[in-house]
């Protein structure tokens, strides 16, 4: 769905279109189980936290809650593909879910996008020092669901979301190279 806004900083070319988050795919934060209820943990549900998102594929969970912890708390599960976002401390860390699973609260996640995912994680990623200077809080610097859908983003054809994920991806492999160039 476009977005009329006239606030947003660059023209586009013809074929692409301003939105926003909100507008490309379903968001969702998750919840802690009660710590203090030990029933809650330890289960077979794999619950992520914002350590568990390092820019890439999250392959496996470091924590796991029970079925009683899943029903007496505010997370829910996100399927296979969903892109995750942390919104507390580390804000802008990213992930892609390889497995379902539930999150904390300190984690915003993006599940039937109308997009390609490599793109919307890779525009994520270059959205954090945006993101960080939306945040608010004392002690620990957080932003909310209600900013992340709200945060506009550029939307080329799907074939060209492709070529500027495939482009980014060859980068990566150069500047890799060059990293072990000069390691040798």
């Amino acid at each position: 769905k476009p977005c009329d806004n006239a606030h947003y900083q660059y023209n586009l070319p013809d074929n692409w279109e301003w939105t926003t988050l909100g507008n490309i795919g379903k968001w969702q934060s998750g919840g802690t189980p009660d710590r203090k209820n030990k029933s809650y943990y330890n289960g077979e549900i794999p619950w992520l936290r914002i350590a568990d998102l390092q820019d890439d594929y999250i392959t496996e969970a470091t924590e796991f809650i029970t079925q009683e912890g899943l029903n007496n708390s505010s997370t829910k599960f996100n399927p296979i593909g969903s892109v995750a976002l942390a919104m507390y401390g580390s804000i802008g860390k990213v992930g892609i879910l390889t497995f379902p699973s539930t999150t904390n609260q300190a984690i915003c996640v993006c599940s039937n996008y109308i997009i390609a995912q490599k793109y919307l994680f890779y525009y994520l990623i270059s959205q954090r020092d945006n993101f960080f200077m939306q945040a608010g809080g004392g002690v620990q610097a957080n932003i909310s669901k209600q900013i992340i859908v709200k945060h506009p983003i550029p939307i080329p054809p799907y074939a060209e979301q492709k070529r500027i994920v495939a482009k980014i991806e060859e980068l990566f492999v150069t500047i890799d190279k060059i990293k072990e160039s000069l390691e040798a």
